[in-house]
């Protein structure tokens, strides 16, 4: 084993989601059960310190980008992994100077400098076209990160729920939510024609109003549950019969878990990171720009056709397996020698 520390260096906050420290978590979860335990290097608000406190994980936040990669420098890394957005690119030259990076974000905007990248699905983004230097890309459904918190639904576990009435599906925008999609979703399913019983999961990071939320159905037929979740949130949803959710991991993890997605893009860019899922039946993909009153057509359509809901359960689980994130873990181990 290599000598120097690896840092996974992720961001956290209302803004950015909390997506991708559950991810780094992951990965770190994995790598340590590997035998090489990194150093979880966070920024952003704190919302993402109840998703590592419980984790036996290191970690530790910094202030900004320039303060991780002291530490980067301070802790001797020999290798960085970063899980973000962005970053800026004069700490990003400080950190990559003599050591090796990968990401596990495809929408990273220091993407081209990184030596490698790994990647969830064979699509790629258009935009990566032609462009030089450019890491080198590991991609494909083998290296979908799924936590280990992450369960699958047993299949005749699955088909008694769907049985039931009223459909139960649930709705997941995220740790942290600030456009406050969910309202809007809430707010759209109340013109369905069919009951529901709607299971909203709300992240650590969601600062909106319950209250409103619960206004927004208010009157109608449907049944709704409010639930503040993050680390037992795939045991909530396994009462769940469907998903409604954004283009980040959460599709990605609920097909492994064998919960049929609607997904709801964030923005056009965004449809390359679920495409493969939509093409191999997986997930129903609203097109770019739709809004959240499309997602109602869909669920009328299925409510009363539920074979089509568990069709895409058997494809969901057969797509994912559980070995992603080691095939991850072991290619970094292995590049590290």
């Amino acid at each position: 084993m290599p000598a120097t520390p690896l840092v996974l260096a992720t961001r956290g906050s209302v803004l950015d989601g909390l997506g991708h420290v559950m991810r780094a978590r992951a990965l770190a979860e994995e790598l340590a059960r590997s035998g090489e335990t990194p150093r979880l290097l966070v920024m952003g608000d704190g919302s993402s310190e109840a998703l590592l406190r419980h984790s036996g994980l290191p970690f530790e936040y910094c202030a900004d980008d320039h303060a991780l990669a002291t530490r980067v420098e301070e802790i001797g890394a020999g290798s960085v992994g970063f899980d973000m957005l962005r970053f800026d690119p004069a700490a990003f030259s400080r950190v990559a100077k003599g050591r090796l990076t990968f990401s596990l974000s495809p929408v990273f905007d220091q993407l081209a400098r990184v030596d490698h990248l790994f990647h969830r699905t064979i699509h790629e983004d258009p935009a990566w076209a032609g462009r030089t230097p450019f890491p080198r890309i590991h991609k494909g459904l083998d290296y979908a990160i799924v936590g280990e918190r992450c369960r699958r639904i047993p299949t005749p576990v699955y088909r008694a729920h769907l049985k039931g009435d009223p459909l139960s599906l649930a709705i997941s925008m995220g740790g942290a939510d600030a456009a406050n999609r969910t309202l809007d979703i809430l707010r759209a399913l109340s013109t369905a024609r069919c009951s529901l019983l709607v299971w909203v999961v709300l992240g650590e990071a969601y600062t909106h109003s319950y209250e409103e939320l619960v206004a927004s159905v208010r009157g109608t037929k449907h049944e709704v549950i409010l639930i503040k979740s993050n680390e037992s949130m795939w045991r909530v949803l396994q009462n769940s019969c469907l998903l409604i959710c954004s283009s980040g991991l959460t599709p990605y993890e609920a097909a492994f878990a064998g919960l049929p997605t609607i997904v709801l893009p964030e923005r056009p860019e965004a449809v390359f990171l679920v495409r493969e899922l939509e093409e191999k039946g997986a997930c129903h993909m609203l097109p770019p720009g739709s809004g959240p009153e499309r997602i109602v057509s869909v669920v009328e359509a299925w409510e009363a056709d539920r074979s089509q809901i568990l069709a895409r359960h058997m494809v969901g689980k057969r797509l994912i397996r559980a070995q992603g994130t080691r095939h991850v873990a072991r290619a970094i181990l292995r590049f590290r020698r």
